[in-house]
């Protein structure tokens, strides 16, 4: 038995909540990546060895890495940007439902096929 249904309605406030959600979760999995990252590559060593590098090529020791990628910085560019997804993502959806409920009148919503098996 297949049932078809049509999306012809998006409630801009439950897209709202659900990208809020949605931006949350993504800001902790970005926090906990960056910083388990940052801990990999300080306990490696991987820092002070590319400024080596970089110091050895250049003939002079331009930028201090490890003391450039400190982790109040690293921790602080974390949440700039956990910051910019918690407003973007709920004001992008907001938009797009928007958009949809205005364009959904011209060409009759999203249609979706069920199918029992």
């Amino acid at each position: 038995m297949e049932k078809n249904w049509r999306l012809t309605q998006i409630n801009p406030w439950s897209a709202v909540k659900t990208a809020f959600m949605l931006a949350i979760a993504a800001s902790i999995s970005l926090t906990v990546v960056v910083l388990l990252s940052w801990l990999l590559l300080r306990a490696a060593g991987v820092l002070t060895v590319f400024s080596d590098t970089l110091g050895d090529l250049l003939g002079t020791a331009i930028v201090d890495f490890p003391s450039l990628l400190s982790f109040t910085r690293v921790l602080g560019l974390c949440f700039l940007v956990s910051a910019a997804q918690l407003i973007s993502w709920p004001a992008g959806a907001f938009i797009w439902s928007v958009l949809y409920n205005l364009v959904v009148g011209l060409t009759g919503g999203i249609k979706v096929s069920l199918r029992e098996e």
